[in-house]
């Protein structure tokens, strides 16, 4: 949504209204807010209980220098001086050097919220938009993302190319579709415990990619850090053989080209944030690739892709004064709304 109650929020029945805050405000109060987390991380004993790093604080301390990472780039066409500062700062104080999962359970109490989905509904299929692409491109990855569907399987216990059948995004009448003929989100998404990605090495080292071709102090060369985001995002899916990763790394439309760095670091990262939904969301809006379209059917009455979350009625009708406010500040309350750091 974009302006959001930030500074006066979570404050109870202190403020049932409080005030909306710019982006602008929130992203570097929240910058702020790590860099001081990290200085206040101490020595000493770690936490009991931790079930991210065994209460080991230096993991911590390199966690938020990630997620200062992450939030700093996103400044990165409408702060450049601020973006650049910020996340050179968080990438010398030292990044993850592992994946970070969210660790669900093999039983009820904590378990994967898309196998929970999938106890009672079977209606999220894998995207043919994304499906097709990688498999265009021999880009294994997608063998993890989906199973094979039951129509195309050979029944061998692997998935092939072929027996990954994508959904089509947006169609008039979904329900129409057999479950068989298409391809669900694979085991390793959808298995009761099955580790979901928070921040990844793969998400980092393509934001370094494009931090060095903006000419940012992080080492290295844009293109060696794109080259070892492709390979740690294979990495993560289990496609560890390196003559098949090479071999597409080397090929036209992925190898690459300083002319082209837009266009293909942010088709990498919509791959490599699978199936972080939210952060794909955000980095193609900030970047504007790969190009993706409106399906005609789709349920609103934009001729775009939507760019921004509209309130919730609930906003309008308990915080009247606030929201007109929050609305007149971010330039109406639709869903094809740029928020502030969309400036392309």
């Amino acid at each position: 949504m974009g302006v959001v109650p930030y500074t006066e929020a979570l404050q109870g029945s202190e403020n049932f209204r409080p005030a909306f805050d710019s982006q602008e405000t929130i992203y570097t109060d929240l910058i702020s807010e790590l860099s001081s987390a990290t200085d206040q991380i101490g020595n000493g004993t770690g936490v009991t209980g931790d079930i991210f790093f065994g209460g080991d604080m230096n993991e911590w301390k390199k966690f938020a220098n990630s997620l200062r990472m992450r939030l700093a780039l996103r400044l990165a066409d409408v702060a450049p001086s601020a973006a650049k500062s910020a996340f050179e700062d968080a990438y010398s104080d030292g990044m993850i050097t592992n994946d970070i999962f969210y660790p669900y359970l093999n039983e009820s109490a904590n378990q994967n919220p898309w196998f929970e989905r999938f106890i009672t509904r079977t209606d999220y299929g894998i995207s043919a938009t994304i499906a097709d692409t990688m498999k265009a491109l021999q880009d294994r990855r997608v063998l993890a993302f989906a199973d094979p569907a039951q129509n195309a399987d050979n029944a061998d216990g692997t998935t092939q190319f072929n027996e990954v059948i994508g959904l089509e995004y947006g169609a008039s009448e979904p329900g129409d579709i057999p479950n068989a003929t298409i391809s669900f989100p694979g085991q390793a998404v959808r298995a009761q415990d099955a580790p979901l990605p928070i921040i990844t090495l793969a998400e980092l080292h393509l934001a370094l990619a494009e931090a060095a071709q903006r000419g940012w102090s992080v080492g290295g060369t844009a293109e060696s850090h794109y080259v070892a985001g492709i390979q740690a995002s294979w990495n993560q899916w289990g496609m560890t053989d390196v003559a098949n990763q090479t071999a597409y790394v080397n090929q036209p439309g992925v190898s690459y080209d300083a002319n082209n760095w837009e266009a293909l670091i942010g088709f990498q990262k919509w791959v490599a944030l699978f199936p972080n939904g939210y952060e794909g969301w955000s980095e193609w809006r900030r970047l504007d690739y790969p190009a993706l379209e409106v399906h005609p059917d789709a349920f609103n009455s934009l001729t775009e892709i939507p760019t921004s979350h509209g309130y919730p009625t609930s906003a309008a009708t308990l915080n009247e004064e606030n929201y007109n406010a929050a609305v007149s500040t971010r330039g109406g309350d639709g869903l094809s709304v740029k928020l502030w750091w969309d400036a392309n």
